[in-house]
């Protein structure tokens, strides 16, 4: 038995357009999750194949350039994802903002200021994440 992507008689093959002032991210994603979901759905190479074929021409109608169509259809190399930090449930990790830090300070909400290890970025740690998130 063979699989493929189903699409509703009334598919129209309308995407996000390409010319439109949608973020450069959004775009990429389209690509993306139509030849994801094309790799998963597909059983066969027969069928993998003309699936990617109808996405590249639903693309190119909605002004895709093949370059981007190419160099977006292929898998993303993702770094591995970050490791969950080993506090607990009611700290709060946030990056300094001016104002905010003095508000902090001054309800005595502040426990530390530390700096990322993995991004270097400066980062304030709470101990009293009720009254920090608005729950308290």
């Amino acid at each position: 038995m063979d699989t493929t992507v189903y699409r509703n008689p009334t598919h129209t093959n309308k995407y996000l357009d390409f010319s439109s002032h949608h973020p450069l991210a959004h775009k990429i994603a389209v690509v993306r999750t139509l030849y994801s979901r094309a790799q998963a759905l597909t059983s066969s190479a027969v069928t993998r194949t003309q699936e990617q074929h109808t996405i590249s021409r639903a693309l190119a109608q909605n002004g895709y350039p093949a370059t981007f169509i190419h160099r977006h259809s292929q898998p993303s190399h993702d770094p591995a994802p970050l490791s969950q930090p080993s506090h607990d449930l009611g700290t709060v990790i946030f990056q300094p903002v001016d104002g905010i830090i003095s508000w902090m300070q001054g309800k005595h909400l502040l426990a530390s200021r530390q700096t990322c290890s993995a991004c270097n970025i400066p980062m304030m740690v709470s101990e009293r994440a009720d009254i920090v998130m608005g729950a308290g």
